[in-house]
C-alpha cells in the first residue's frame, strides 16, 4: 500500500489556469515529509503506534511559488513549493530518526494540488518554475501517517493516524 508521513493541512487553493492540460484538482491535501511506494500494514501500524508519543514543536513555514513536474509546457504534477526552512527539514530528521527510518537527501517540501489521472513509470523528478503566488502560510501542528490506493482514487489520501505537536 502507498503510504505518505506528512503534516495534514487545511485546503490550499491555489489560482492555476489548467485550460488544455489533463489535471485533476488533488480532493486531499498534505505536506510530504517521507514516502513508502509499498508499505506492509504490520509496519504501518508499529509507525502508527510509535507516532503516538512522537513530540516536537509547532512552527510556521511560508510557501511563494508553484512548480511543475517534469515541465511546464507538459506537467504531470502541480506543487506548491516551501521557502527552505531549517525548522521543516529539522523537523523531517528528527521524525525520521525517532522511527528508524532511512533519510535521503533529497527533501523538497511540497503540497501537491494538481496531477495527471494516472504517472507511468517514467515519471522524472525534474522540475520547472511555474509562477510566483501570495505568500501563504501553513501551520506545522502535527505530523500524519496516509494511505492512498492509486488504483481506486489515486487524488484521494486516508488519513491514518495525526499526532498534534505541542
Amino acid at each position: 500500500m502507498r503510504a505518505y508521513l506528512g503534516i495534514d493541512i487545511d485546503y490550499i487553493d491555489v489560482s492555476f489556469k489548467i485550460d488544455s492540460l489533463s489535471l485533476q484538482k488533488v480532493k486531499s491535501q498534505h505536506l510530504t515529509l517521507y514516502f513508502w511506494d509499498d508499505l506492509p500494514e504490520n509496519t504501518a501500524q508499529k509507525i502508527s503506534e510509535k507516532l503516538q508519543n512522537y513530540q516536537h514543536e509547532q512552527f510556521i513555514v511560508d510557501a511563494t511559488q508553484m512548480y511543475a513536474f517534469p515541465c511546464k509546457n507538459n506537467p504531470d504534477v502541480i506543487v506548491l513549493q516551501f521557502n527552505f526552512s531549517d525548522k521543516l527539514t529539522e523537523l523531517r530528521n528528527d521524525v525520521l530518526l525517532y522511527l528508524d527510518l532511512q533519510h535521503d537527501e533529497e527533501f523538497e517540501p511540497h503540497i501537491t494540488l494538481y496531477r495527471k489521472k494516472k504517472l507511468d513509470s517514467s515519471f522524472k523528478r525534474t522540475k520547472e518554475f511555474l509562477q510566483y503566488i501570495p505568500k501563504i502560510k501553513i501551520n506545522i501542528s502535527n505530523i500524519s501517517l496516509y494511505f492512498s490506493d492509486p488504483e481506486k482514487e489515486i487524488n484521494k489520501y486516508e488519513l491514518i493516524e495525526k499526532k498534534i505537536l505541542s
